[in-house]
């Protein structure tokens, strides 16, 4: 069996060895399986629990059924963080009275909610924040606010975040000569981000399918940026439906599709009035399904109801 650095630190530390524990939790589904051999052990006891992201089963090859088959077979629980990644560990083959989703939260209390308006003389602040990798599908973004640029819409577009793609992009924006409006500002302190979030109009959230399959579970910055109040334009991918109400708090389109992501934002952008109710929408569905206090709550109950089930 393959071990980790985390799990071989169990297997040297008396710390962790003077356990008992009711639960052993684990966050990505590949850290799970490193610490099955360890559980197996008997050098740690506790129901073993493992969360589910995203990148940890949806990359081709990578992390398959085989892979996973003692991680399926030791967990106690399998708490996917979407319902598509719920669908995912089905189609795997894991038992589905091992699966409970369980989203991951922020914490509402820390998001000022505030109806985004627009002043006539000001342009319509787009942003997007997000690391710059393929999943992110930033390239779309810039892509259709060049295309609304070229259509005369009065656009700023922000890009907040850093990653190996930063290169590229910025080489994307200087060739399609939309350097004066759309602009990359790199990482920023979370304080920081409450501001930039503040000061924009809508969100965008262009996420594809990466070329090696991985996907989002539901992207964080999307929950923050309907948490203080801004309308969505995001791409029909992985559990960002779930957390997007098209129409409602956002308008959904296809992934890899510019025109559509354009289309969408010229609907929102020819449209203001329609933006307090999206973001009340947003902020409303954010509070009852993804705050961190009631996420909080509902995992103590599931490990509850494990720990009741082992019988322990």
């Amino acid at each position: 069996a393959r071990l980790s650095r985390s799990a071989l630190t169990v297997l040297v530390s008396q710390e962790l060895r003077d356990g008992p524990y009711d639960i052993v939790h684990c966050q990505f589904g590949n850290l799970g399986e490193r610490w099955v051999p360890v559980m197996r052990s008997g050098l740690l006891h506790g129901d073993l629990v493992t969360s589910i992201r995203g990148h940890d089963v949806t990359q081709n090859g990578r992390y398959d059924a085989a892979y996973y088959a003692e991680l399926f077979r030791e967990s106690r629980l399998l708490l996917p963080v979407s319902r598509s990644l719920a669908e995912r560990l089905l189609e795997m083959g894991c038992a589905p009275e091992k699966i409970q989703v369980l989203h991951s939260g922020i914490n509402c209390q820390r998001f000022e909610f505030r109806p985004r308006t627009l002043a006539d003389s000001e342009p319509i602040r787009v942003l997007s924040v997000a690391r710059l990798v393929e999943m992110k599908g930033i390239a779309y973004g810039i892509e259709a606010a060049a295309r609304m640029l070229e259509a005369g819409c009065r656009i700023r577009y922000d890009i907040v975040g850093d990653g190996p793609l930063r290169a590229e992009l910025e080489g994307l924006i200087r060739e399609r000569g939309v350097g004066a409006s759309v602009s990359i500002h790199g990482w920023k302190p979370h304080h920081e981000l409450v501001e930039i979030l503040q000061s924009a109009h809508i969100f965008l959230a262009p996420s594809v399918t990466a070329a090696n399959g991985e996907t989002e579970g539901i992207p964080n910055a999307v929950k923050e940026a309907m948490a203080v109040g801004l309308p969505v334009v995001a791409t029909r991918h992985s559990g960002i439906p779930e957390l997007v109400t098209d129409g409602v708090s956002g308008l959904l389109v296809p992934e890899r599709d510019p025109d559509a992501l354009a289309a969408a934002l010229t609907e929102l952008c020819d449209d203001p009035d329609r933006w307090p109710a999206m973001g009340q929408a947003g902020r409303a569905h954010v509070e009852a399904e993804f705050d961190t206090r009631r996420l909080n709550l509902r995992l103590l109950d599931l490990y509850h109801g494990t720990h009741d089930a082992a019988g322990t």
